[in-house]
């Protein structure tokens, strides 16, 4: 029996498999888990060769296909970053027309440009959305203003600039906060490295994870999941390891992959060891 809180998104044809001699038409099917830790779907990044040329070629089709397979993979938030694109915000304004009226999902503004996310913040309706990023910089001058004044129920993903620095994390958010921003609007980003150019990133990211959670138990926790791997082989276990070893310390976001089968089954393994799956099922 399948749990009604997990969501079957697509079964295959029956497959013919033999037990014990007799032929068994077996329906089977993907399942992804819904966890209490939001999925936030990376694929809608033009620093991903493949989706920078549907970009490119204004291949809607395309693009409705991998906004709707996030979605449908249990993806809470969609990243859009377009910022590789020779007209960033056009790129960016085409493609939340698409999530707006394809899914029902929460979005996630990634740009360096302040302004591209100040020309997209008025364009989204009513959905739950999440500003990626702000850093210690003029950037934080211009949008954080715009956040408290405004748009009063948008996240911010604060990106500081030393994470390895414990006090520069405490200071950052000590700015935030001052400028009117309500800790509970702050998802702290952890910075993360390759483990390939940094041997030492994956313990730096469980410390810094550690000391926020005991610190500053209001501000939310992010971060950039597959980048943990970049430049490795076997990336799908490396990535499945680290997300259910920062859940386990209380990770509130992470922005991944929600189409790796992989990464799908962790995710349900984590609801489950949570107790989010009653019973098992």
């Amino acid at each position: 029996m399948i749990n009604p809180k997990i969501k079957v998104i697509f079964s295959r044809p029956f497959v013919t498999i033999s037990m014990t001699g007799i032929e068994k038409n077996i329906p089977t099917f993907i399942v992804y888990a819904e966890v209490s830790m939001l999925i936030i779907g990376e694929k809608l990044n033009s620093s991903i060769p493949s989706v920078k040329a549907l970009m490119d070629a204004r291949d809607m089709n395309g693009l409705i296909q991998l906004i709707q397979k996030q979605t449908d993979a249990g993806a809470d938030y969609l990243d859009i970053n377009t910022a590789l694109c020779q007209d960033e915000l056009d790129q960016m304004k085409t493609i939340l027309a698409l999530i707006l009226e394809h899914t029902s999902c929460g979005i996630m503004l990634d740009s360096p440009n302040p302004q591209v996310i100040l020309s997209c913040l008025p364009l989204c309706q009513n959905r739950p959305v999440i500003v990626n990023s702000v850093t210690p910089t003029d950037r934080f001058d211009e949008l954080v203003p715009a956040l408290v004044q405004t748009y009063k129920t948008v996240g911010l993903v604060a990106l500081p600039i030393q994470a390895k620095e414990k006090e520069n994390l405490d200071a950052f958010i000590q700015k935030l906060t001052d400028a009117g921003l309500e800790k509970e609007r702050i998802y702290m980003d952890l910075l993360v490295e390759s483990i390939a150019t940094n041997d030492g990133a994956g313990k730096r990211i469980l410390d810094t994870l550690t000391h926020l959670k005991t610190n500053h138990p209001a501000i939310k926790t992010t971060c950039g999941l597959s980048n943990i791997s970049f430049g490795l082989p076997s990336r799908p276990v490396l990535n499945t390891t680290f997300v259910a070893m920062v859940a386990a310390l209380g990770l509130d976001s992470a922005i991944l992959d929600p189409l790796s089968p992989t990464m799908s089954k962790t995710l349900a393994a984590i609801r489950l060891f949570q107790g989010e799956d009653e019973y098992c099922m």
